[in-house]
């Protein structure tokens, strides 16, 4: 509700402000049409900005996608692999294939048909790629590189995304992730949509390496006065600009004819504005959300911590969870048995939980919990204990049932420290011998079914 509230608001502003320019600009007929027109330009560049930006977003989604299911089993299939290309080729036909390029060596594409030349395509060692590749080594996010002209031909725009593993503890690059655009075919359905409304448009991409610059389009508008906006990229900026066919000058329209257009564009404005900021805040509380659990990742649950305890006058909680031989359950039954009672875990703590407390997957199988607003160390104990029950409770997994037993460590605010680091070093501190000494709960324990 509240997220609606935002968005009916900021569009019923961003509309008035509109209508009243609208209104202020009828005096002028003239005017009036120059800047109705390069006002309805400007809404069909944005439109065209925001689904291009949308759907590179989405090929960079997929490249970290790649990146979780290798990082976490190294060991995957290529047939699983496919698997996955294929569903995410289908279901986005601007996408033109995936790649994965172990140690920096493309190895795998899909689809392989057309794309062969690529297959042992050293990405650290070519000049034209090595920068990009660097950079998403450096960074660790994913990073654009495009349109550029393709090994095996045509126009692509690269998400690339550097992969880490760890083994035995120890943290090493493993490859590359790639998800490919195909730059010429999402150009052309904007031109061809655009076109038929008698607009020229054009893109240009800000590269800092000139050889990579590429034009596409009537670059010839760029240098006229056209409308102009800008994708930002990982490491790089497309800018688009869109011009109409016979210049910004049309004759000038009736005021009762132009009265009703604005109220036209004010009503699409005022949807474009709400549904825009929806996806904005949408977008925003998916980057709070660990992947495999969908509980707090670690930066948001200690961005809502050190928020809480700005709050001097209240005593919170915070419980600190591990789960007993978890290794033991990766190594023997396979990190799918692993992720579903992580999974698991998580729904179970969290029905044990109230709506003002917090949980975070911190990492590996350590859980987080903030408790706000606590009354006295009972409290939290108490929530322990039902933590600690319900998680004991059987769980079945295909032809497997588990017991997962845990141990715990809990910190008071503010006796136990007044900062999240203090708070939990506590917690870790009593978790740790907890598990120590293992009178209070039990191994993690799992039998097969005959």
């Amino acid at each position: 509700m509240k997220k609606r509230i935002i968005s009916i608001a900021a569009a019923i502003i961003v509309s008035s402000i509109l209508l009243y320019i609208f209104f202020v600009i009828q005096k002028e007929q003239f005017i009036a049409s120059n800047n109705s027109n390069r006002l309805l330009a400007l809404e069909k560049l944005t439109s065209v900005n925001e689904e291009i930006q949308t759907e590179v977003n989405e090929s960079l989604q997929y490249a970290n996608f790649f990146d979780v299911i290798i990082s976490k089993n190294p060991d995957i299939t290529k047939q699983i692999i496919n698997d996955y290309a294929k569903l995410i080729l289908k279901q986005n036909p601007n996408i033109d294939n995936v790649q994965l390029a172990p140690n920096g060596v493309v190895s795998m594409i899909y689809p392989l048909k057309g794309n062969e030349t690529a297959i042992g395509h050293n990405l650290l060692t070519d000049p034209n790629r090595r920068k990009y590749s660097e950079e998403a080594i450096k960074k660790r996010i994913a990073v654009t590189q495009g349109p550029v002209k393709a090994i095996q031909g045509g126009y692509l725009v690269f998400n690339r995304k550097a992969i880490f593993i760890t083994e035995n503890g120890k943290e090493r690059f493993w490859g590359f992730s790639t998800v490919a655009i195909n730059f010429t075919k999402l150009m052309k359905k904007y031109n061809d949509k655009l076109k038929k409304q008698n607009y020229l448009f054009a893109l240009k991409s800000n590269s800092e390496d000139k050889k990579q610059a590429s034009f596409w389009g009537d670059y010839s508008i760029f240098k006229k006065d056209s409308i102009v906006k800008t994708i930002e990229l990982p490491d790089n900026e497309w800018q688009m600009a869109i011009y109409p066919k016979d210049g910004w000058n049309e004759k000038n329209k009736s005021s009762t004819s132009l009265r009703y257009f604005f109220y036209i564009v004010t009503l699409l404005t005022f949807f474009l504005i709400y549904w825009s900021s929806n996806f904005y805040q949408e977008k925003i509380e998916e980057a709070k959300i660990e992947v495999l659990t969908g509980t707090l990742n670690k930066r948001a649950f200690k961005a809502f911590v050190h928020k809480k305890l700005l709050k001097k006058n209240q005593m919170h909680g915070i419980i600190l969870i591990d789960l007993n031989n978890f290794k033991e359950i990766n190594d023997k039954l396979g990190h799918p048995i692993g992720d579903a009672v992580l999974i698991k875990v998580s729904k179970r703590i969290n029905e044990v939980l109230q709506k003002k407390d917090k949980l975070s997957r911190f990492g590996g199988d350590e859980y987080l919990i903030f408790l706000g607003n606590i009354k006295n160390v009972d409290d939290v104990k108490k929530i322990l204990d039902n933590i600690v029950k319900h998680v004991a409770l059987p769980m079945v997994i295909g032809d497997i049932q588990l017991k997962i037993g845990i141990s715990a460590g809990y910190s008071i605010y503010s006796k136990d420290g007044e900062t999240f680091n203090e708070l939990y070093e506590v917690s870790d501190k009593r978790m740790y011998e907890n598990k120590k000494n293992n009178k209070s709960f039990n191994k993690s324990e799992y039998i097969y079914f005959t």
